[in-house]
């Protein structure tokens, strides 16, 4: 099998590909007597990446039998050696479990095993500012010389720009706060298709379902078909532009296609538009890109840290509240914000004053 493994990968190397994303990586191998994981007892805290309606989770799993073990990190110290043979090759591995954002850390070291790691600390949860500042604390406390990657939704999970919770009508501020804080975080950031145009989840009736995992845990299920339907590229095509067949895999939305990119690509305030200026910026910001993070302390909702890099210094603020929320700036510096890309905030001297999700950069001085 690892032969075989080996020999696949080596095949798509010689072809040209950038690399590899290695799913569920820490699930590669399993105890050689096959046991079953412990079952999680009545005081065993829930998993973080799944419901308790899923079956999986009444299992420990996190350094469980199927799951991490010395010997997954030599096989990927081999896949590591196959990829150096090569030029910039990038080996990107999914680490689930109970503690996906501390078990990832494992995964990524300078010059062995994976390059790069991501985990579901963020994805597909309703981010608040516990959330975040706990799970970036958890991985750069633990990181030591890896690289860690950023997504904050999959194909396994309902859509970002859905995941606000009972709040209604916010899904383009909450989209873009999204985007704003995935891309300011320091790593290698995920987007899942979709998000650069603020997508919520689709509504799929049970009949149109396709995913068996969905199907058998109905109606308790996680609606990953929800995630998976065509993207929308022109509004008034056939099947949004996606396909010429008179049905697809899964059905086109019809939420959706008011979203096509022909339609957000008119419009200077759409989604999309946002996304591709702040990636623009991105690329233009070696702080973003490479810098460190240093997490501030701050009140209520807000998440504020900065990206340092060389001794350009940039600040980073978000309101994660549905709200309008305020915050002094730090006295200790001269801040000059970024407004070209700062979206739902005021400033009246060292005072920030937020909208609902509204974000703001600083360079500092």
């Amino acid at each position: 099998m690892r032969e075989a493994i080996t020999n696949t990968a080596r095949y798509w190397l010689d072809m040209g590909v950038d690399g590899f994303r290695l799913d569920v990586i820490n699930c590669a191998l399993s105890h050689p007597d096959l046991l079953d994981n412990p079952v999680r007892g009545s005081n065993e805290p829930p998993p973080n990446d799944m419901s308790s309606a899923n079956p999986m989770s009444r299992q420990i799993r996190s350094n469980a039998y199927g799951y991490v073990s010395e010997e997954t990190f030599i096989w990927l110290n081999h896949l590591r050696s196959l990829a150096d043979e090569y030029k910039d090759i990038f080996l990107m591995g999914e680490i689930g479990g109970d503690n996906s954002a501390r078990d990832s850390t494992d995964y990524t070291k300078t010059g062995r095993r994976l390059h790069s790691a991501y985990s579901f600390g963020l994805t597909g949860k309703t981010i608040t500012k516990s959330l975040v500042i706990d799970t970036v604390k958890q991985i750069e406390g633990m990181i030591d010389d890896g690289w860690m990657s950023y997504a904050l939704g999959n194909h396994d999970n309902v859509r970002f720009a859905s995941g606000h919770g009972e709040h209604e009508n916010v899904g383009h501020d909450y989209a873009l706060f999204g985007m704003a804080l995935l891309l300011s975080l320091r790593g290698t950031i995920c987007m899942y298709q979709g998000e650069e145009l603020g997508l919520p989840v689709a509504e799929i009736a049970f009949e149109d379902m396709q995913d068996p995992y969905d199907i058998k845990m109905y109606p308790d299920s996680m609606n990953r078909d929800g995630g998976r339907t065509p993207m929308p590229w022109v509004e008034s095509a056939p099947q949004a532009g996606f396909s010429t067949a008179r049905k697809t895999w899964l059905p086109v939305y019809e939420g959706h296609i008011p979203l096509s990119v022909d339609v957000q690509e008119k419009n200077s305030k759409s989604v999309l538009h946002h996304y591709r200026q702040f990636l623009k910026w991105r690329k233009e910001m070696p702080a973003l890109r490479l810098g460190d993070i240093e997490l501030l302390d701050t009140p209520d909702q807000i998440i504020a840290f900065k990206r340092k890099h060389e001794g350009h210094v940039l600040l980073c603020v978000f309101n994660a509240a549905n709200g309008t929320r305020g915050w002094t700036l730090p006295e200790s510096g001269k801040y000059t914000l970024v407004s070209k890309i700062s979206r739902n905030v005021t400033i009246d001297g060292n005072t920030i004053k937020f909208d609902r999700y509204g974000y703001a950069f600083f360079e500092e001085a």
